[in-house]
């Protein structure tokens, strides 16, 4: 015969467990102590997420773009007029893929990880290089992204020319970009969700708070800094608090380039060791002071959807403006520009022409090479290429990668002199 269940002793256990949770709760909360911080950092996430309109959650999910060509690898060398060198940029595939290309087009290296090995099972989302750069020893740098707002995992590594992984550091959720400081320091992108900040009343919401993180060379973590407070108590604060946008994302910090010697001694808004940062959602380029942790300059000529701000040697902006033009047949276009900052003048820019259009809706970047000419990352087309100033095209370059009829979207790298990769072709 079975035992009567005794009901009041069950509500009482319920009500004991139920008691038992939210003073395990509140004692969390009250010391900001996991798990309370992972619930309130998934919440703020889920709000913020929601509010993203669902044009731009398909461009931040979608790493292959239809293509009605058959263009694939090398288009154009000029031999003459292209400045010589191995170009390296990250593809879109789920695997941590980079590439390392000769001026005849043909694929010199490519490095693929082992994402079992890297995080220790395989990720449940995929994950794709953001950002990447080669190291005078042939050595690569990566900062990788998560399909998604920003969520993890996400981390920056450097690896050997052979694909050996040197140190591999996942503390942050890292985005976008990272720089080398002349010191030899990293700097990089990350970000936190915010319920609201936790001392200024006016940002009572949630939002995206960006983050600038130093590391040393072997990428362990030196400091993390708020740009989101670095523009507070400082003459450029109504940017942040006057002008942010009902998604919280106030800034949406893509770029980070740290300030060389040589650049310094032309620009007088900066010295060695600030950096500059590119907000496309303020559509301004700002100037970071690493001491004191705030922004000291503020510069808005610069206007749609920007990417990738660099600081030339003669103290010039070189800006990417993925919607920077609208062309004679009503269309929007693509521009790279170049900026006398003291002068508020353009010297230069590039739109493509009606033969060569150029367009990409999310991502993209530039380089200044050492003879003037700019190499341009189309990343939705999965196009490479360079101009000349008069804006001959002479040299052009497809990723082969491909996936359901899809090119892979090119994310971010540079060209570099021969040697950093022939001095190590033994090694």
């Amino acid at each position: 015969m079975k035992k009567p269940v005794r009901w009041t002793a069950v509500a009482c256990y319920g009500v004991a467990l139920v008691l038992l949770v939210y003073a395990a709760g509140l004692f969390t909360a009250v010391l900001d102590a996991w798990p309370y911080r992972k619930a309130l950092d998934m919440a703020t996430y889920v709000k913020l997420w929601s509010q993203i309109p669902e044009s731009e959650k398909q461009v931040i999910g979608d790493q292959f773009n239809g293509v009605n060509h058959q263009r694939v690898g090398l288009q154009v060398y000029d031999q003459q007029h292209a400045w010589p060198g191995v170009t390296l940029y990250a593809s879109a595939e789920p695997n941590l893929n980079a590439y390392l290309v000769a001026m005849d087009g043909q694929v010199l290296h490519r490095w693929s990880f082992d994402l079992t090995a890297m995080f220790g099972r395989q990720p449940a989302k995929p994950v794709y290089l953001r950002r990447v750069r080669l190291l005078p020893n042939g050595d690569l740098i990566g900062l990788y992204n998560s399909v998604g707002f920003h969520e993890r995992p996400a981390g920056i590594f450097r690896a050997s020319r052979s694909g050996q992984v040197l140190w591999h550091n996942t503390m942050f959720r890292a985005h976008h970009d990272f720089d080398l400081l002349p010191d030899g320091r990293i700097v990089l992108l990350a970000q936190t969700f915010k319920q609201q900040h936790p001392t200024d009343k006016r940002l009572s919401s949630p939002y995206v708070d960006d983050e600038v993180v130093l590391l040393d060379a072997q990428g362990r973590w030196l400091e993390t800094m708020s740009i989101v407070d670095a523009f507070l108590a400082t003459p450029y604060e109504r940017d942040i608090l006057l002008r942010h946008n009902a998604q919280g994302d106030y800034l949406h910090t893509n770029t980070v380039h740290a300030i060389t010697a040589e650049q310094a001694k032309h620009f007088p808004y900066g010295q060695v060791g600030d950096v500059l940062l590119t907000h496309r959602n303020r559509h301004t380029v700002s100037v970071l002071n690493l001491a004191s942790r705030k922004v000291t300059r503020l510069f808005s000529e610069f206007y749609s959807q920007i990417h990738d701000a660099r600081l030339l040697d003669n103290g010039h902006i070189l800006v990417f403006e993925n919607r920077g033009v609208v062309l004679p047949n009503g269309r929007v276009g693509s521009l790279v520009k170049e900026l006398d900052v003291p002068n508020r003048q353009v010297v230069w820019s590039y739109h493509g022409s009606a033969e060569k259009p150029f367009f990409t809706g999310p991502r993209g970047g530039q380089q200044r090479l050492p003879n003037g000419n700019t190499l341009i990352f189309e990343s939705k087309s999965g196009r490479i290429f360079e101009v000349t100033p008069a804006h001959a095209i002479v040299w052009e370059y497809y990723t082969p990668v491909r996936k359901n009829g899809g090119i892979s979207t090119v994310h971010r790298g540079d060209r570099y002199p021969v040697h950093y990769w022939q001095d190590h072709s033994a090694s």
